[in-house]
């Protein structure tokens, strides 16, 4: 441990073992990386509470957004958010046929900041429909930062929520049953948000006793991304014999979890429009080019 209180990792601990001649500055750049790393640390979360500052800026304008979108006396715009998804190349993988009906009922999806917990929850809310009688169904991210030299945000944990189906229409279940031809339908973007209540990193067995990650082949519904009450994941046991699989499996699944939930709140959410009208799809477009595009090409005609 270096006069700071940071503990040396065992790599550290080890070389500087090796190399007594120059262990005293290796021991001194060691506190100087230290303070950088507690520096650094300050910068995200100020970074946090400047970006959770405009979130609730950019909350009132996608607020006047939804009311566009869904608005009676014009007829708004119908299946807005289903077609915005299915024209984001990595949201469209996720959605199948047997999720399109409900996703037709999508009325808004909106982030929400966590104040000062690293994360943020990924809202979306319905209008009635044949198939749940939830208004509302979230999913939470919660990141942590890494142990080791870097001090960098990884992926933490995801939280889901119960969805209340009516009868007979569980999407988790009708769209795991095969088609009449033999054919397996494709994954379900409600599949990527199934937590089975939490999944949760590894990197050591120690997170909790019980670990579980997705991707049985049974889940293959998107609204598996909210539904904390089944029990389709992968039970991972601490000291299982194919422990290290299991979390290297675990690891990568919670990475693929959050891949989606950041394509949703970096992508999809804040250029909804763009997403909508394809011009997104078609140019890799991202509000921050969008206008220095537009001011190229003007230079250009002048």
């Amino acid at each position: 441990m270096d006069p700071s209180g940071r503990k040396y990792s065992e790599h550290f601990a080890e070389f500087a073992a090796s190399r007594e001649d120059i262990q005293a500055p290796l021991n001194q750049l060691h506190q100087l990386h230290s303070r950088y790393l507690q520096l650094n640390r300050q910068f995200q979360e100020e970074s946090l509470a400047l970006e959770n500052r405009y979130l609730a800026q950019y909350g009132k304008v996608f607020a006047e957004r939804q009311a566009v979108i869904n608005d009676e006396a014009s007829k708004g715009i119908e299946d807005f958010w289903l077609i915005a998804m299915k024209n984001n190349g990595t949201i469209a993988e996720a959605i199948s046929p047997t999720d399109e009906e409900a996703l037709r009922s999508l009325r808004d999806i909106r982030i929400e900041d966590l104040g000062q917990v690293q994360g943020f929850n990924l809202i979306f809310n319905f209008a009635e429909n044949a198939f749940f009688t939830d208004k509302s169904l979230t999913k939470t991210f919660l990141y942590e930062y890494e142990d080791g030299y870097s001090g960098h945000l990884k992926p933490g944990k995801t939280v889901g929520c119960t969805i209340h189906w009516k009868d007979g229409k569980n999407l988790s279940t009708l769209a795991a049953q095969s088609p009449a031809d033999g054919t397996i339908p494709p994954p379900s973007s409600f599949s990527s948000f199934s937590s089975c209540s939490q999944l949760r990193s590894s990197s050591n067995g120690s997170t909790s006793d019980h670990i579980y990650a997705i991707g049985d082949e049974e889940s293959t519904s998107f609204f598996d991304i909210f539904d904390a009450a089944k029990s389709q994941g992968k039970e991972v046991n601490a000291g299982a014999a194919d422990e290290e699989d299991d979390e290297d499996l675990l690891n990568w699944e919670l990475s693929n979890d959050f891949d989606l939930g950041e394509e949703f709140r970096d992508t999809l959410v804040p250029d909804a429009l763009y997403w909508y009208t394809e011009e997104a799809r078609e140019t890799g477009f991202i509000s921050e080019d969008f206008e220095t595009e537009d001011e190229d090409e003007d230079e250009d005609e002048e």
